[in-house]
């Protein structure tokens, strides 16, 4: 919170919302930063891109940047400057940040779908258990 603080009212933090709730506020969104330079599965990405919010992660993690795919960009977090960058790009540019939020709600509903990932889970379990 201290950290937010010389960001003025442009920031509001909202911690512990309910998960019922998380839709409506991505929906709310123009686009989401994932800031964490250590997310081994990011679902918030898969939540907001199934939301239609274009997302920007940390390109560290190889994995980070396979989740997002044509649903938004990575940048190296480490880079001052790098994340406002991107953001100042995009908000200068709607037509993208529309595209991209397009791009983020197939790649979520193609990807990270029950209807996609469920049979693969099960081929798994057959594998793992001989099946």
């Amino acid at each position: 919170k201290d950290l937010c603080a010389p960001l003025g009212d442009g920031v509001h933090l909202r911690p512990n919302t309910p998960p019922a709730d998380m839709a409506t506020m991505y929906q709310a969104a123009d686009m989401m930063a994932h800031a964490s330079l250590r997310e081994p599965f990011g679902i918030a990405l898969i939540e907001a891109m199934a939301c239609g919010v274009p997302v920007i992660g940390h390109g560290g993690h190889e994995v980070t940047g396979w989740i997002i795919g044509e649903g938004g960009t990575t940048v190296d977090m480490t880079l001052p400057g790098a994340l406002a960058s991107t953001i100042s790009q995009w908000i200068a540019n709607p037509s993208l940040v529309a595209d991209l939020g397009q791009a983020a709600r197939q790649r979520a509903l193609g990807n990270f779908s029950p209807a996609t990932i469920v049979p693969l889970y099960r081929q798994l379990y057959d594998r793992v258990f001989g099946g």
